[in-house]
């Protein structure tokens, strides 16, 4: 669906109609009209959402069967025509005929007119409106003069910042409330939807829209503001919500709105402009929050060969060369000795971060001293290892946490000769960090102190950032396992 949107509004999508009546299916059509804007809704007029070739609805049809029906113009009008693609003979009847946009197989009708729906987790980045697919819609009517209304509430972040680029923006509730996940929809005397949540296991905190493959560069002042407009379902946040703006370098933006919040269907909330920023990291910074020796904990893949577990010794310091980033690693990991390892720290979003592919020590393979494998510093899981940056969490002054321990993923060190790969020596999953302190050291963290709310509640999250937009380097199963 294409959507064009003028003097920052929002426009509302339905359904219009035809003459056809009755209950068969067969080539029957199902048309639009646009959703009256009442004045108490914070759209305003001049907003149009204009239809667009493949856009689909599920129709319920006087039973509860989810037919398809699909879009038959050529686009950009506001009143469109949907032809049903299919229909059965063994559905159960319904008092009415039922609409939602978009379709999705997994929609479906209750015996007491309730419409089971998912409210979506991921959204995409349209500019100056909100992403296809990402405002579901239903509709009530006896005939084929189907009126969709919005069901969720609109949320516009407008920011700004000179030379960044966004490649990800993620809203999570404060305390919890759910934001996505499956819910149902019910229909007032009125028409108009009324949504609300199932089982919080079937529920998420957050939403959040992906720009990955496209990161998008914002506005570089206040003049020249560039939009994100994210979809939330009609509830009350008891807290507000914490907004991430997170750029295409991983690091991390958070926008608090702190107040109380009711949601409300088919209006929308502005927040004021904000500035997006990344301090650098200095030495003082480095010292407040990481500078000392840390015990890396960890357990070894291959166990069952006599590997591990480990407790290695770590110093973070700052760095003396500032093209091997702003931080240094030195000590021992599983079984390399003497590693040195580049990083850096992204002070906003509180993380410490490696770049994957560094050389943790060499050894020759042969007699002749001719060649050296190298050993690598990469992420794995089960099915892939990545050429991603190696991320981990500063929750506080000294307090570090490999991010993504809670997903499951490992260390692993991979060898190289003359460039080529020459097999998995090592995979380990790291338990727990612990600091080593020493008397200066905590006072300069004591005396700095930490805000323990910021940058995506000190953790990376596995549906947004890098983890779901990872690359696979390769495949685990193509490695030859090294002894």
């Amino acid at each position: 669906m294409k959507k064009t949107i003028y003097l920052l509004a929002i426009a509302i999508i339905t359904l219009s109609c035809n003459r056809n009546q009755g209950p068969e299916r067969a080539q029957k059509d199902i048309f639009a009209t646009i959703e009256s804007v009442g004045t108490k809704t914070y759209l305003s007029d001049g907003s149009s959402v204009l239809w667009s070739r493949g856009d689909s609805l599920s129709i319920f049809y006087k039973d509860n069967y989810n037919s398809p029906a699909l879009y038959t113009g050529n686009g950009g009008e506001n009143q469109g025509q949907f032809r049903i693609l299919s229909s059965s003979r063994k559905a159960n009847p319904a008092d009415h005929v039922y609409g939602v946009y978009p379709y999705s197989r997994s929609v479906s009708l209750g015996s007491d007119g309730s419409i089971g729906l998912w409210f979506p987790t991921v959204q995409y980045y349209e500019r100056d409106s909100f992403g296809d697919s990402a405002s579901p819609m239903a509709a009530i009517s006896d005939n084929e003069n189907l009126k969709f209304r919005h069901i969720g509430s609109f949320v516009r972040l407008r920011v700004y910042g000179k030379g960044i680029k966004v490649a990800l923006v993620e809203i999570d509730s404060n305390l919890e409330e759910p934001l996505s996940g499956a819910g149902s929809v019910r229909f007032n005397r009125d028409g108009i939807p009324e949504f609300s949540f199932g089982r919080t296991a079937d529920t998420k905190s957050f939403v959040y829209m992906d720009c990955i493959a496209n990161p998008v560069p914002l506005g570089q002042d206040e003049d020249h503001v560039t939009e994100f407009t994210l979809v939330l379902p009609p509830v009350n946040l008891n807290n507000g919500f914490t907004a991430y703006v997170v750029d295409e370098n991983d690091r991390e933006f958070a926008i608090q709105v702190a107040s109380p919040l009711q949601l409300e269907r088919n209006r929308r909330v502005n927040v004021n402009p904000v500035e997006i920023s990344f301090p650098e990291a200095g030495r003082d910074d480095i010292d407040a929050y990481l500078t000392g020796t840390y015990t890396f904990n960890s357990t070894s893949y291959y166990a069952s060969e006599g590997l591990g577990p480990y407790s290695d010794e770590i110093r973070i310091s700052p760095s003396d060369d500032p093209k091997d980033g702003q931080v240094t690693l030195q000590g021992n990991l599983a079984i390399s000795e003497d590693i040195k390892l580049g990083g850096d720290f992204d002070l906003t979003g509180m993380k410490l971060v490696l770049p994957a592919g560094q050389i943790l020590s060499g050894f020759y393979t042969d007699d002749t001293k001719t060649k050296v494998c190298w050993l690598k510093l990469y992420l794995c899981d089960d099915e892939y290892y990545y050429s991603e940056d190696i991320p981990f969490a500063v929750k506080g002054p000294h307090q570090l946490e490999f991010a993504y321990a809670s997903q499951g993923l490992d260390l692993l060190f991979l060898g190289f000769i003359d460039n080529q790969i020459d097999g998995a020596y090592e995979r380990i999953r790291i338990k727990s960090i612990e600091y080593k302190p020493s008397k200066g050291v905590a006072a300069l963290a004591s005396a700095r102190g930490y805000d323990v709310n910021r940058g995506l509640k000190g953790n990376f999250h596995s549906r947004a950032g890098r983890l779901m937009g990872m690359k696979p380097a390769g495949k685990m199963s193509d490695l030859v396992q090294k002894r």
